[in-house]
């Protein structure tokens, strides 16, 4: 019998995958109702103190209501076990001491020594390959969802009092049920990753009150997170988020942490550079980095203008401060890579991809990471291992049709790169100027140059990484090329 797994009535769990199985069958939880449930199942019999959870979800974290968020995210256990806090068959209710698991369980060896898996590494629902994509997002990102919401949640704590009645201190609405709604929202956004399902209650939010500014900003940070992700190319999703922007504007202070990051979202997809507030995003972020959550926005920004060393430093902090930040590291590969330093680029988003399996952002830059080593049937086994996840997604595919034209497969690869991915990557940034690299593999100069100069005008100014990237070795010498780098370098100057 397998010592990393507890079997408890028809449950088993692995404690080594985090995976659960009833009578065999897979069973849906995520995050940290998964995370709560491994350590009381590791701890059988022990009383676990409610601050013991919260030092384990929630280290170092100091905003948001902590009782209402552990209470929601047992009781999602509760439910996932059709378990009853007044009938407990799994999980006992500690009166002013915690909880204790109450289960005879079989095959737990001495687990208390065991290490937690973080739960943005963790497959929880079987064969994703038969699961559909838009069921099985598995959005470890939270892809931009921590650099954008929990970055913006964290910022609600330390501009303003907190408000008890919603879930991290968001301004409230003055309907309840609508900031039930949002509640809901942020739990499934915190605690189990549900995208899709916390859109809709963000939706059901905004139905129920349409001045409801925080829930309105929300919807438009998922909407366009949607589009980064790779999983749409609608450019009517970017005006439907301006005006869910501009609705919230009214009833948002200017200062708010969650309106400046959902500004700076909108604007910079619709490539509307002048509107988006760098100096007050970046301002906020200076007062309150030690409070603010993830600083991926800061970082993306001064990435795009051709920094490399502040970024780093920002990131090699944040990452020090909590190891987990799937999109910290995320961007330090990126980072790593454009540098120059491939290997530790490699190494990075290897990593990284161990915590996202399935994350479209990760499998890019780990793929352009293997060309830039000269390694492109080891990108194309990458693309291979997740086709069955990914291959309806716009970024995959453009690293599949780039990967093709580096192989040489001229022809596959202009199929690939068909005119719905070419439409997202005038929307996403991570692979607008790969654009250029995949025309220049092709030997279309003219072509490449105008997509570089389309991702200048979008806000890539890297220029040194341009110069650097093996992938566009072909327009070192064509004047274009040469001109539009001079006069990049001459506005940063």
């Amino acid at each position: 019998m397998d010592d990393q797994a507890a079997r408890f009535g028809p449950f088993t769990l692995d404690l080594g995958t985090g995976k659960l199985t009833k009578h065999g069958a897979p069973v849906r939880l995520r995050g940290m109702p998964l995370r709560i449930l491994q350590y009381l199942v590791e701890r059988p019999g022990e009383v676990v103190s409610r601050g013991e959870l919260q030092r384990l979800l929630w280290p170092e974290t100091e905003y948001g209501n902590f009782e209402q968020g552990l209470n929601t995210a047992v009781n999602v256990v509760r439910r996932t076990l059709s378990d009853s806090a007044d009938q407990p068959r799994y999980i006992e209710t500690i009166p002013g001491a915690g909880y204790k698991f109450i289960a005879p369980s079989n095959g737990l060896s001495s687990a208390a020594s065991r290490k937690l898996p973080d739960p943005v590494g963790i497959q929880l629902t079987g064969n994703a390959a038969t699961a559909k994509p838009g069921v099985m997002r598995f959005r470890w990102w939270l892809a931009a969802l921590i650099a954008a919401a929990i970055l913006a949640t964290a910022a609600w704590r330390w501009s303003r009092p907190e408000h008890p009645g919603l879930l991290f201190g968001a301004i409230p609405s003055a309907n309840q049920e609508a900031n039930d709604q949002y509640n809901l929202a942020m739990n499934l956004l915190a605690f189990q990753m549900d995208t899709v399902r916390a859109q809709k209650a963000f939706e059901r939010a905004v139905q129920i009150d349409p001045e409801f500014g925080a829930a309105r900003l929300q919807r438009a940070l998922l909407a366009i997170i949607d589009i980064y992700n790779g999983y749409s190319n609608d450019e009517e999703v970017l005006l439907r988020a301006e005006q869910d922007l501009h609705r919230a504007e009214t009833t948002i202070p200017a200062t708010d942490g969650l309106l400046l990051s959902t500004q700076a979202a909108v604007y910079f997809a619709q490539g509307r550079l002048d509107r988006v507030p760098r100096v007050a995003l970046d301002e906020w972020w200076r007062t309150n980095r030690i409070k603010a959550g993830s600083p991926v926005w800061v970082v993306l920004f001064s990435m795009l203008a051709g920094q490399t060393d502040r970024p780093l430093q920002i990131l090699r902090g944040q990452l020090e401060r909590n190891p987990q930040e799937g999109p910290a590291r995320m961007f330090l590969g990126e980072l790593q890579r454009t540098m120059g330093d491939t290997e530790a680029a490699v190494h990075t988003l290897e990593l990284t991809l161990e915590q996202g399996p399935s994350h479209p952002g990760t499998i890019f830059i780990l793929a352009m990471a293997y060309l830039d080593q000269g390694k492109p049937e080891q990108a194309q086994a990458l693309l291979q291992r997740t086709r069955a996840d990914l291959h309806r997604n716009y970024m995959w595919r453009h690293a599949s049709a780039t990967v093709l034209a580096a192989l040489g497969k001229h022809g596959e690869a202009r199929l690939a790169m068909d005119g719905e991915t070419l439409k997202f990557a005038r929307l996403a940034w991570m692979v607008t100027s790969t654009t250029a690299d995949f025309y220049a593999l092709q030997g279309d100069r003219d072509k490449a140059i105008e997509w570089l100069r389309f991702a200048a005008a979008r806000g890539d100014e890297r220029t040194a990484y341009f110069r650097r990237n093996p992938r566009l070795a072909a327009l070192r010498g064509d004047e274009r090329f040469v001109s539009l780098l001079a006069s990049i370098d001459a506005r940063q100057r």
